[in-house]
């Protein structure tokens, strides 16, 4: 729940999407919970994109903080090197995708969602296979 006890447009959609299947499992509004902190990889890929341009922006900042204290500078926080844009494919194969099959295989209502998440992995990877392929 968000401030003031509401849900988010994201978790009210899940929560519509899924009714009261979310009850059947102990750990089922967690799930719908990271689900949608994570909503943004089954928007449309200009959106998602946006998302994660914003989230890798805000990493290099945290990187610029690190270095202008004097401090290592953390993976995929340094401008100077690739950014989370550049690991995409891993984790949606090892994070996102498990996650979204596995609430999918128990919310049916949230198929949809899956699908997107995959749509959005299928151009990580195409991406990737293009940039790696170029520097071959």
């Amino acid at each position: 729940l968000g401030a003031g006890g509401q849900h988010s447009a994201v978790q009210a959609a899940l929560l519509n999407m899924l009714g009261q299947e979310l009850e059947l499992l102990p750990v089922g509004d967690e799930v719908a919970l990271k689900c949608s902190d994570l909503g943004h990889l089954a928007s449309a890929w200009p959106v998602h994109r946006k998302w994660v341009q914003a989230l890798e922006e805000e990493m290099f900042r945290q990187g610029d903080a690190e270095s202008a204290a004097g401090l290592p500078v953390s993976p995929l926080m340094d401008r100077r090197g690739a950014g989370i844009s550049s690991s995409q494919g891993g984790f949606f194969s090892v994070v996102a995708l498990p996650l979204f099959k596995a609430f999918a295989g128990v919310f049916p209502g949230a198929t949809p969602m899956l699908d997107a998440v995959q749509e959005n992995y299928s151009r990580w990877a195409q991406a990737e296979a293009a940039a790696s392929a170029g520097r071959a």
